[in-house]
């Protein structure tokens, strides 16, 4: 979005403060590399973020085919991530991070491979609802608030 008042540019939550076209294509190219020219194993991912959920139901006493709210599974999920080295002294230089953005565009990409379902038959489903949400896409295409997530064995 270009402001020509502040003469400033906004893409995706980053501020340039500049007009200039090569600031702007640079930048973007920059967070279109961030974003998807990483490694993906589709599933490798569903599979990691089926054993988190499972991870949240048994520590909240419930079954195994309840909804986990979106907003637990990203933040288990990011913790899943770290090494064991950053949970010894818990050093900032550590922590990997990993942006609700690239968390969002991994589960577009997973919805686009061949994998459909973890290991062990189930199948991913990301519901709408009232409550804390995030903007994402689902596994029909479309951009949707989804506040939870169930794992349903096909």
């Amino acid at each position: 979005m270009l402001n020509l008042e502040n003469r400033t540019t906004s893409l995706n939550q980053i501020t340039l403060k500049s007009l200039d076209p090569k600031r702007i294509i640079a930048t973007a190219v920059k967070l279109k590399r961030n974003l998807y020219d990483t490694p993906f194993e589709p599933q490798i991912f569903i599979d990691s973020l089926f054993h988190c959920s499972q991870e949240i139901l048994k520590k909240e006493g419930r079954g195994a085919g309840d909804v986990v709210p979106i907003h637990q599974l990203y933040i288990d999920y990011v913790w899943s991530l770290q090494n064991k080295t950053f949970f010894q002294n818990m050093d900032k230089g550590k922590f990997k991070g990993y942006s609700l953005e690239q968390f969002a565009i991994d589960l577009w990409r997973f919805f686009q491979s061949d994998v459909s379902a973890t290991t062990e038959g189930y199948r991913i489903r990301l519901n709408s609802g009232r409550g804390k949400s995030f903007w994402l896409i689902d596994q029909d295409g479309e951009k949707r608030q989804i506040t939870h997530v169930l794992f349903a064995k096909t």
